[in-house]
This record gives structure tokens, C-alpha cells and sequence, in this order.
């Protein structure tokens, strides 16, 4: 069983301390985070606040200029991807978000506050 310690723990450990990059989707991503990528496949660096309650909450606005798209076809970005490296790497986490219509050439800003949460199996 997972504890609150252990959470709080592998949070500090593997996301506070290393860097972490976002990758925009227009479906599912899966367990790997390589399914329904968006057309642009630019990623994101993410900077994160302190653990608190087995939880950490982005500190800064990430933003994708000039956003690749299909002219007259607006994007819906549906989930985020949490990944090791601005390139390959390994993907950490993927999350559902309320979708954004993102036209082809807009700019497209997601602000402070994503936050990643470890689910424990126990309450102490």
C-alpha cells in the first residue's frame, strides 16, 4: 500500500527536483502518452511549487506561440501529458482537461495551477 509519506516523497524526489515538460492532446494519449497527439508536438517546461498533501501545483503559464493546426480546422486539446524530457523521455503522467479550441497560428496558454496529485491507498 501506498502511504502519504511515500506520495509526498516520490513527488519531491521525481517531480520537484527534475525537469518536467508538457505535451498537448487531441485524444487519449494511453498508458504510454504517445496515442492522440495534437498536430503540434512542441512540449512545454513545466516549474512546480512545494508538496503539500501528496499533491504539487504548477507554478508558471505555459504557452504554445503560433500553434501548427490545419488552416479554417480549430484544434480541441483534450488532455496534457507530463513527460521526462522536451523530447523522448519517458511519459509520467497524462490528465483529461476541459477542452480548448486552439485555431492554426493562435497562441495558447494554460496558467498556473495544474496540479498532480498521487492517489494513496491508505489514510494516514
Amino acid at each position: 500500500m501506498l502511504t502519504n509519506a511515500f506520495c509526498n516523497l516520490a513527488l519531491r524526489q521525481f517531480v520537484t527536483t527534475q525537469p518536467s515538460w508538457a505535451q498537448l492532446h487531441i485524444g487519449d494519449p494511453g498508458n504510454d502518452g504517445l496515442n492522440g497527439g495534437a498536430i503540434d508536438i512542441r512540449r512545454m517546461q513545466i516549474t512546480w511549487g512545494p508538496v503539500t498533501g501528496v499533491m504539487v501545483t504548477s507554478t508558471n503559464t505555459l504557452t504554445w506561440d503560433n500553434v501548427k493546426g490545419i488552416p479554417s480546422f480549430p484544434q480541441e486539446i483534450k488532455f496534457l501529458t507530463l513527460w521526462s524530457a522536451a523530447e523522448g523521455g519517458i511519459c509520467w503522467a497524462s490528465s483529461p482537461i476541459v477542452p480548448i479550441r486552439v485555431p492554426n497560428g493562435a497562441t495558447l496558454e494554460i496558467p498556473p495551477g495544474i496540479a498532480l496529485h498521487l492517489a494513496t491507498l491508505t489514510d494516514d
